[in-house]
């Protein structure tokens, strides 16, 4: 089979490498940190907004922040709460809600189309002239809206699932003594 070949892989891998440095990845991917770095507070609000109305905003947010320890460490977990906590809508009235609304979906959306630009630039893809860009622009904020918000019925299903996980090992831990010792893997996963 031609495509599986050792040398097929070998010269794919080599383009890509040679074309990753040509188009300069290295700048977009510091960008695309840097974008990442300023839409986590906004994603995290959504997804709190999101488990919060099942779980309750509180139990959301220690969850949330819980599972960005596990992944980021406590010192990046702790900038990111402090961040949403500082972020957090307190006036009251349409014109403020609507405003931080606003500026919490463009925030959110800005990491998702960053992403696309460095992607499209470093695969060399022009994307198709539009005559209507401000449409196309509403367009594209709207799929990176529609992720961020899928990214937050995944984080709550997960929650769930954690919760019903540990539910039914406490419940046998409690009878078999041995089974306690698993919580820990099975709370890895």
């Amino acid at each position: 089979m031609k495509g599986l070949s050792i040398k097929f892989w070998w010269r794919t891998l080599r383009q890509a490498l040679q074309l990753w440095l040509e188009r300069n990845a290295f700048s977009y991917a510091g960008s695309l940190a840097f974008y990442t770095l300023f839409s986590l507070a906004p994603i995290v609000i959504i997804a709190v907004t999101i488990i919060g109305v099942v779980f309750g905003e509180d139990a959301a947010q220690g969850q949330v922040v819980a599972q960005l320890q596990d992944a980021l460490g406590a010192d990046a977990a702790n900038a990111v709460e402090q961040a949403v906590v500082a972020s957090r809508i307190e006036e009251s009235g349409i014109m403020p809600t609507l405003l931080g609304l606003g500026g919490l979906i463009v925030g959110a959306t800005t990491v998702f189309a960053q992403m696309q630009f460095s992607l499209n630039t470093i695969w060399g893809v022009t994307a198709k002239p539009s005559r209507n860009s401000a449409l196309l622009f509403i367009k594209q904020r709207l799929l990176s809206l529609t992720v961020v918000l899928a990214i937050g019925f995944i984080l709550l299903v997960s929650l769930l699932l954690g919760v019903i996980l540990r539910s039914m090992l406490q419940a046998l831990g409690d009878s078999m003594p041995w089974v306690s010792h698993l919580t820990a893997g099975a709370e890895f996963i």
